[in-house]
């Protein structure tokens, strides 16, 4: 199995006073040197705690759609990033490090 580049942190929100405790995290990551079928593991742990509840990704171009799978039992180590082909619409392959650039993100999760 392999992986897209650890999450960077862009800019991290806060729950507000007497909030719920989700944290919102704005984040970048390169695409997979190896792409896996299926999707390739984002480990989201750098930035959250254990769980990562919703995550919406996008390319640096135009010629990828990015769909996020949780992990198991939403852990934020394991979910997933699977990249599509705009044009064909296939699940893409091969190396995606350097042809998506740099993805973007934004994730709801918790810091504990």
């Amino acid at each position: 199995m392999s992986a897209h580049t650890s999450a960077t942190l862009v800019k991290k929100i806060p729950p507000p006073a007497g909030g719920d405790g989700l944290v919102c995290v704005i984040f970048t990551f390169t695409g997979s040197a190896s792409y896996d079928s299926g999707g390739s593991t984002l480990d989201l742990s750098g930035l959250f705690g254990n769980l990562v509840y919703h995550c919406q990704v996008s390319v640096g171009n135009d010629d990828k759609v990015c769909n996020w799978i949780p992990g198991s039992s939403y852990a934020s180590a394991t979910g997933k990033v699977r990249m599509d082909d705009v044009s064909g619409g296939a699940e893409a392959s091969g190396n995606l490090s350097s042809t998506p650039g740099t993805c973007y993100g934004i994730a709801w999760g918790t810091d504990a």
